[in-house]
């Protein structure tokens, strides 16, 4: 992926997905124009936070 120039004003948005996301893809949306970008972040410890919240029920 080409890293924008620093002076760019666009053009970070899929450099920050790629970093901070397990999983992404970029689906064109129907109908045109545009597209949506999907990503997804694993949360480490997320079902031991559950279990605590919900044991203090």
């Amino acid at each position: 992926m080409e890293q924008p120039g620093s002076l760019d004003e666009r053009g970070r948005g899929l450099v920050l997905v790629v970093a901070l996301a397990d999983r992404w893809e970029v689906l064109e949306r129907k109908p045109s124009p545009g597209r949506t970008v999907r990503a997804e972040v694993d949360l480490p410890g997320r079902l031991s936070l559950v279990r605590a919240v919900t044991a203090g029920q």
